[in-house]
C-alpha cells in the first residue's frame, strides 16, 4: 500500500515565499513598464496638442482621427494602471473596469489602428491618408501613434494577467466605442464639412456606410483575437508554473 507523504511545513513555507516574491517581482517590473509608457505616450499625447495649436487646427477635429482616440485611450489606461500599481486599495477598486477597458476598448481600438493604417497606406495613394508631406505628423510621432502601440499592448499583456470581462458584454462595449466614433465622425462632416481623408469626403453614402461596417466587423475580429491570444498565453504560463513547482 502506497503513502502518500504530506508536504512539510518547511516546503510550504518554501514554496509560499517563492510565491510572494514572485509576485512582488512582478509588481516592481509592472510599475517600471506602465510609468515608462506612461512617458511615451504622454509625451507623444502633449506633443500631438502643441502640434495641432502651431499649426492653428482645432484640437477637438483631431479626433476625427482614430488614431487620437486610441493615443488618448493608451494615456487614460496607463495612468490608473500606474495609480493601481502603487495603490492597493486603488488597485482593488478599479480592477474590473481596467479589465473592461483593456480588451473591450484598447486592444481592438489599437489593432485596427496600427494595421489598418499600413494596410491602407499600402493600398491607397499615401497621401489620401497621412495629407502632403508639409501638414503631415514628423515620422517618430507616427510610429509611435501607429506602430510602438501593438508592442505596448503585448508588453500589457504579458505583465498582468486581466482577467476576460464576459464575452457578450465586452464585444458590445467595443461595438458602442466603434459607432461613436462613426457618428461622431458623419457629425463633423455633415455640420462642419470637416472630413479626416479625402478618402470619406469623396465617398458615397452607400460607400461609406460600407466602410463603417467594415470598422465595425475589423473591431469585433480584434476583440475576439485579444481574447484568443491572453488566453493562450496565460494557459501557458500557468502549466510552465505548475511544471517548475
Amino acid at each position: 500500500m502506497m503513502v502518500t507523504r504530506k508536504p512539510s511545513a518547511i516546503t510550504i513555507y518554501y514554496t509560499a515565499s517563492q510565491e510572494e516574491t514572485f509576485v512582488e517581482n512582478l509588481k516592481k517590473k509592472s510599475t517600471l513598464v506602465h510609468g515608462c509608457l506612461l512617458l511615451l505616450f504622454g509625451i507623444t499625447h502633449v506633443y500631438t496638442i502643441w502640434f495641432s495649436w502651431n499649426k492653428n487646427r482645432s484640437i477637438i477635429l483631431d479626433y476625427l482621427y482614430l488614431t487620437h482616440w486610441n493615443l488618448t485611450f493608451h494615456v487614460f489606461f496607463l495612468a490608473i494602471e500606474l495609480l493601481s500599481d502603487l495603490s492597493l486599495s486603488f488597485d482593488e477598486m478599479t480592477i474590473i473596469f481596467r479589465n473592461k477597458f483593456l480588451h473591450s476598448i484598447l486592444i481592438p481600438s489599437s489593432i485596427c489602428v496600427s494595421i489598418g493604417f499600413w494596410a491602407i497606406c499600402i493600398i491607397f495613394d499615401e497621401n489620401l491618408i497621412r495629407g502632403p508631406p508639409e501638414e503631415r505628423w514628423p515620422e517618430w510621432h507616427n510610429q509611435i501613434s501607429h506602430t510602438a502601440i501593438l508592442p505596448a499592448i503585448l508588453i500589457e499583456c504579458m505583465i498582468v494577467e486581466h482577467q476576460l470581462p464576459k464575452w457578450f458584454p465586452s464585444l458590445m462595449i467595443t461595438i458602442v466605442i466603434g459607432s461613436t466614433y462613426m457618428f461622431w465622425v458623419i457629425f463633423v462632416g455633415v455640420v462642419f464639412q470637416k472630413h479626416a481623408y479625402e478618402l470619406i469626403q469623396n465617398a458615397s453614402a452607400t460607400k461609406l456606410a460600407s466602410l463603417f461596417l467594415l470598422l465595425t466587423i475589423l473591431l469585433i475580429i480584434a476583440n475576439i483575437i485579444g481574447r484568443w491570444l491572453h488566453i493562450k498565453y496565460w494557459r501557458r504560463m500557468r502549466r510552465r508554473k505548475m511544471i517548475n513547482k
